[in-house]
Formats: C-alpha cells, structure tokens, sequence
C-alpha cells in the first residue's frame, strides 16, 4: 500500500505535508477549522494542482481582506463629492456599531463622520442618511469581494498549474 503524510482540515481540504504554509495560511482565512497531521492513501492526497489552487486562493482572499479592503478599496458618499470612507474590516464594524446604537435612539444627529484621511468630514443628519452611508461602503465590500471572487473561480476552473497561476496573477498584482 502506498500512503503519505498529509496536512487534512476539518472541511475536507488536504495539504501536502511539505505545504505547511499553506494548511497555516487555510487556517488563518478558516479560523474556526481543524488541520491535524494524517497518513492517507496516495491516490486521495492532492494534486500539485489542486494544492497550487487551494493557495492561489488563500492569497486572493488575503490580499482582498488585507491590501484591498484595508488601503485600497473607498467608497463615496455622498455621491460625487470626494468624500471617501474606509472600507476596512475595522471600518465596517464601526459602522455597524454606529448603526446598532442608532436603532437603540443612542446617536445624537448631526453626528461628525471623518473621512479615510481625516482631512474632511460629513455630518451625518438622520437615521436615513446613516443608512445610505453604511450602503455606501457595504456596496464598495460587496463589488470588492465579488471582483476577487471572480478570480478565485477561474482559478478553481484552470487544469493546469500554469493556467491557475494565471488567473490568480492579475489580481494578485493590483
């Protein structure tokens, strides 16, 4: 019989044991998975394929939620006047507590909203226009995540190695 070392999540996903990084990196994208060491039949462990597509999207993912998301991606509101939100996990989550406080009545209206830069500000007058920016840069999340998401999938529809990084490249590169 013929077996190997392998890296085996909880989900199902399976890493060469040489590929620790990326058992870590599914890890760190999967926080609430188990990866534990396994020995399994040859012909059930990975393909170089399949194991250079499970880490291109690793780092589509991370580059989305990190540089992306984080430095890159803004959104504006109101519209066309320059004025730019953060669109960063932090920011989204601020946002979403300032929307939690307001459906407790805890916000005072007008309430001052800096820009990404802290270079300008909006004051927010009501519960409406707290909803159309929060709309705002979950529109920005939603169209960011959906462009990284187009990525991943021709990255998972490649049969070959080279096609995969390919697809992953251009991404990758922003």
């Amino acid at each position: 019989m013929s077996t190997k070392m392998i890296f085996a999540c909880s989900c199902g996903a399976l890493f060469d044991i040489a590929d620790a990084t990326g058992a870590e990196n599914h890890i760190d994208v999967h926080t609430d998975h188990i990866v534990h060491e396994s020995i399994a039949h040859e012909s059930t462990t990975p393909t170089t394929l399949t194991t250079l597509q499970d880490a291109l999207v690793v780092q589509i993912r991370t580059k989305r939620d990190g540089d992306r998301l984080e430095n890159t991606v803004l959104a504006e509101y109101p519209a066309a006047s320059g004025k730019m939100w953060r669109c960063s996990s932090k920011s989204q989550a601020d946002w979403s507590g300032l929307v939690s406080m307001e459906s407790l009545g805890l916000v005072s209206y007008p309430f001052r909203a800096w820009t990404f830069d802290e270079r300008d500000f909006y004051d927010i007058t009501d519960g409406a226009d707290l909803t159309a920016i929060v709309t705002a840069v979950s529109t920005a999340v939603l169209t960011e995540r959906a462009f990284a998401q187009g990525y991943a999938d021709a990255v998972l529809a490649a049969t070959t190695e080279a096609a995969a990084q390919a697809a992953a490249d251009p991404y990758l590169e922003l």
